[in-house]
């Protein structure tokens, strides 16, 4: 491009300027002065790109249009693809589609290349996202409908188009429903989309955009806050391959607060150091970006839940019940109430908490009424899956009948060939009764294989019915249970706060067998969570849908959470101890979910077998072997040489007549096969019983 060329092509811009009256009048003056200054395109550039970023978003459309023009001028095709990607965000709210389907035809116009086909996959997934909010509940069922037919009928064996595919099939099943299935659909896209071959890829940014805040509405706290450091690991790259460029006024500070307030909405998953660090990135975002500032003051979401992740529950209940009828904070009504009930109960304000669970109580009713209704029509989509699906076998089936008659066809016209070929050879007629004779033996042969055939397709058919049925009957169930397990928590956790509230509404005089009444009520409802936990991660262990989240853990921290989880189940007079306490401690890289949940397990085996005496918790570590031996030891009524295989197994018990379901030893044998450990008993252990749970060092 000639110099005179740039220079008309930069005046025209700075005519447009205007954009800039919203910025400080001394950068803007100091973006028009290099901008008149530029005699080169990649200076111009980036003095552009700069004026871009700091334009207010409603008005960077048509400073962006120019920037593309000029980048389409002097053929820079990344710039061109950037900023199409850029303006399809921009008219995300416009209340046409045509703009979109401009933009993707200027695809055309760049050179094959990576870039080329993620940008116009890109902008075709924006253009289905808008008419999947623009369209009828009815429209985007049919659409709904079609795109499942689509991904299974005709699965593409290209990367782009199957993501495609499978991206706008999310969209539109994201619409009704936010279930197993449609994490399970987003799970297999997350996977397609980490093959595109780019180091920077807008599809990720747009994945997990949207997984972080689903993860969080379904109460999957830990894939929720994974989602959303992915989240946050795009935006710093992005930020500093911009900052590497030269771009320097892109701000990010939106995009930061909200994942880091969101973060710290699920604190029950975080370390107390992730809860402190993400609170004082969102305090130096507020000190530095006003209209986050305000945001912070308006509505108090991230303070909320920075108090409740502390403990300082007097402050956040006062903070949640002014919050509460805030209209900003509508759509969190539900979990403002719950951190209510929280707060409540741990500060004991009675009053609050009874108001609090009577108003979640209502709000349960609602939530369980629209999650009835999403669960009933993700039923309905995977009926329709599996009609698909037996479509295809019926289609597959009637091609191989088709085949399998034509192949009968062939054989009649070899037979007929071969008789005809005999008699003309042979004229005697004892060859032709010969003949007819062996036609004939030949026919019943047939006869009989197709009956045989027929059969085995029957039988075929019947197979395929019955092994659907049952994966389906198996995906129910486990839905089921794991919609029970969550919504069986909250009215067992009602009946207890109300149970208390009758103890403690009762004059003293009276209430000692109230008291009584309100803790059996709370021991079995520790039973039944207890029994739906086992179950749930005895079936997640033994199918693999549960995963070690491996962590270097502290084993005194270990040991210490799992004696204080069990040690109020001791029967009077047992001692329970930590023999290691006040040792050097010992980081160990494991799963401390699941080593605590074997040392409760085995802890609480001990409880119920020992009556006086002692039980000892305590860890060796051996590094020569590398690994760490855990025991523990009781001074109970111990176990026959003959269950000390069999204890491990599914639903044994010594004692049929003990508590528990039989399945708190065969979790931690699951667990153990899962760190390639061991769990056993010590047969050399003559005063009770003595647990052995070896962890290897990696």
């Amino acid at each position: 491009m000639s110099r005179l060329k740039l220079f008309l092509f930069v005046t025209l811009l700075m005519m447009n300027i205007n954009h800039l009256l919203s910025a400080p009048i001394s950068v803007r003056d100091s973006l028009q002065r290099e901008l008149s200054r530029s005699k080169t395109v990649a200076d111009s550039l980036n003095i552009m790109y700069n004026i871009f970023d700091i334009t207010p978003r409603k008005d960077q459309k048509e400073i962006g249009n120019e920037l593309y023009e000029f980048a389409k001028a002097n053929k820079l095709y990344d710039v061109q693809l950037d900023i199409l990607r850029n303006l399809s965000n921009l008219y995300l709210i416009a209340p046409s589609d045509s703009m979109h389907k401009v933009l993707i035809a200027e695809t055309e116009l760049v050179p094959e290349s990576d870039d080329k086909k993620m940008t116009k996959l890109f902008l075709e997934i924006a253009l289905n996202a808008k008419q999947a909010s623009n369209a009828t509940e009815a429209e985007r069922q049919y659409r709904l409908r079609e795109l499942m037919k689509e991904y299974n009928e005709e699965p593409s064996n290209d990367l782009y188009d199957r993501i495609r595919q499978l991206f706008n099939l999310c969209i539109y099943l994201g619409t009704t429903t936010h279930g197993e299935l449609y994490v399970d659909y987003a799970n297999k896209l997350i996977n397609l989309i980490n093959r595109l071959p780019q180091e920077y890829n807008p599809l990720r940014n747009m994945y997990y955009s949207q997984m972080g805040p689903i993860y969080t509405a379904n109460n999957q706290y830990v894939q929720a806050i994974a989602a959303d450091k992915e989240q946050l690991k795009i935006v710093k790259e992005l930020e500093k391959r911009y900052r590497s460029q030269g771009r320097r006024y892109r701000n990010y500070d939106a995009n930061y607060y909200n994942v880091y307030r969101r973060m710290l909405s699920n604190y029950s998953v975080l370390s107390p150091e992730e809860i402190e660090d993400y609170n004082n990135q969102i305090n130096a975002i507020s000190r530095r970006n006003s209209t986050i500032r305000n945001d912070i003051m308006h509505n108090q979401r991230s303070t909320i839940y920075y108090l409740m992740a502390t403990k300082r529950y007097k402050e956040a209940l006062q903070l949640l019940k002014k919050q509460i009828e805030n209209p900003v904070n509508a759509s969190h009504k539900r979990q403002f109430l719950k951190l209510m009930m929280e707060a409540a109960g741990a500060i004991n304000d009675k009053e609050s908490l009874l108001d609090a669970t009577m108003a979640y109580n209502k709000q349960l009713e609602e939530y369980n009424k629209l999650k009835a209704a999403e669960i009933y029509k993700e039923l309905q989509i995977r009926f329709d899956i599996n009609e698909l699906r037996n479509r295809n076998v019926e289609l597959e089936l009637e091609m191989r009948n088709a085949e399998l008659q034509s192949n009968r066809n062939m054989l009649r016209i070899f037979i007929i060939a071969g008789v005809i070929l005999l008699i003309m050879l042979v004229i005697a007629i004892c060859l032709y009764l010969r003949t007819r004779k062996l036609a004939k033996n030949l026919e019943k042969s047939r006869e009989k294989l197709q009956r045989e055939q027929e059969n085995l397709i029957t039988a075929q058919q019947e197979l395929i019915e019955a092994r659907n049925q049952a994966e389906s009957a198996n995906k129910m169930k486990t839905q089921f249970i794991r919609n029970m397990r969550h919504e069986i928590r909250t009215p067992l956790s009602a009946v207890i706060g109300f149970s208390q509230l009758i103890v403690d509404s009762i004059p003293e005089k009276y209430r000692g067998d109230m008291e009584r009444y309100s803790d059996i009520i709370m021991i079995n409802n520790e039973m039944i969570l207890t029994l739906i936990n086992d179950v749930l991660d005895t079936a997640g262990m033994e199918t693999g849908t549960i995963k070690l989240d491996p962590k270097p853990t502290s084993l005194q921290q270990i040991c210490s959470i799992a004696i204080n989880v069990v040690e109020h189940l001791a029967n009077p007079g047992v001692i329970m101890k930590f023999e290691n306490e006040g040792d050097k401690d010992f980081v160990l890289n494991t799963d401390a979910a699941r080593v605590e949940q074997v040392l409760i397990n085995l802890l609480k085996n001990a409880t119920k077998f020992t009556s006086r005496g002692s039980i000892t918790l305590g860890y060796k570590v051996d590094k020569e072997n590398k690994q760490v031996i855990f025991s523990v030891t009781d001074t109970g009524i111990g176990i026959p040489a003959d269950k000390m295989k069999m204890i491990f197994n599914r639903f044994e018990k010594v004692n049929n007549f003990s508590q528990g379901s039989g399945l708190g030893l065969h979790i931690c044998r699951l667990i153990a096969n899962m760190v390639n450990g061991e769990v056993s008993i010590d047969p050399n252990y003559r005063n009770g019983a003595r647990f052995l749970f070896i962890h290897p060092i990696s």
